[in-house]
């Protein structure tokens, strides 16, 4: 290998492994407001809350319910665009370097503790705003706000103030697995069936 070469994998080992991560917690995100946010609004909308809240499940296993379906399908949806993404950058990589790059171990923090706790808090607080809202559009405007923490991480890594790593990853699932376990402990207070109804 020469210098170029050495360099060119170093870059290319570097946006794989730290940069793109990051940018991969956006789909979880994204994929559990589009299902998530339709979760009571939606049944507001066609007219079967009440028929809903008739069934002999209490409030607390509805919400439940409502976040696990939302949180498989944006589990789901994370691990596909993972293998997808790992199969067109391989060929990519292959066909500029004649080498492959594997993902790093990093990746296996970001898909089995930090993509499921970002998706179990976005699912947990846009299911909790459905409750609420009257129109999926008013839903769906919270969960906006959760995309500028992940930009914010983008940002700083550009900038240079930070550049995530495996200790960061660990630190960061650890943290928002402990705020995931409290939002969905908690996201059932307050919450009637007269308030959902209104």
């Amino acid at each position: 290998m020469t210098n170029t070469d050495n360099i060119k994998h170093a870059v290319i080992s570097l946006i794989i492994n730290n940069i793109m991560p990051v940018f991969f917690i956006i789909i979880p995100i994204m994929a559990a407001s589009i299902m998530a946010a339709s979760s009571f609004v939606g049944e507001k909308e066609k007219r079967t809350l009440e028929t809903l809240l008739y069934c002999p499940l209490s409030l607390k296993q509805i919400f439940r319910a409502k976040i696990l379906s939302s949180f498989i399908m944006s589990e789901l949806v994370s691990i596909l665009s993972f293998i997808i993404m790992t199969l067109v950058t391989q060929i990519e990589i292959f066909l500029t370097t004649g080498s492959l790059l594997l993902p790093n171990i990093s990746w296996l923090v970001v898909l089995l503790l930090l993509s499921p706790a970002v998706s179990l808090i976005s699912i947990t607080l846009i299911v909790r705003g459905s409750a609420k809202a009257q129109t999926m559009e008013e839903s769906q405007q919270s969960s906006a706000l959760l995309v500028l923490p992940v930009i914010f991480l983008v940002a700083g890594q550009f900038i240079g103030i930070i550049l995530i790593n495996i200790w960061i990853l660990l630190g960061l699932g650890a943290f928002l697995a402990v705020i995931a376990w409290i939002l969905m402990n908690g996201s059932f207070q307050k919450i009637s069936y007269e308030s959902m109804l209104r």
